[in-house]
């Protein structure tokens, strides 16, 4: 979570919201599949929604943006808010607007 937390601070805005889009069909369903148990998460057992939107922001910045991937930036942000970063959580709030 460091590294990804370093590696977001490091990055501009216009190079995340301009990552290539990705239409690998196996990708987009895996990264709905994340976002629908980020959902569940939310509600079963909200500890586990750290280690699968952050697995969401790494698919992400390593394969392109696909079109669950503001969900992805808000899922990671609202843990970053959670820890206490909450200027970097509010800068990826922000991308679910602007993708």
């Amino acid at each position: 979570m460091m590294k990804m937390n370093e590696m977001l601070r490091n990055t501009p805005d216009e190079s995340i919201l301009n990552l290539n889009e990705n239409k690998t069909k196996e990708i987009i369903i895996t990264l709905k599949i994340y976002s629908h148990l980020c959902y569940m998460l939310h509600f079963e057992k909200p500890s586990l929604v750290a280690a699968v939107s952050l697995r969401m922001v790494e698919l992400i910045m390593n394969i392109g943006l696909v079109s669950s991937s503001p969900l992805a930036f808000v899922y990671y942000g609202e843990v970053l808010v959670a820890t206490g970063s909450v200027k970097e959580g509010c800068r990826l709030g922000r991308y679910h607007c602007l993708c």
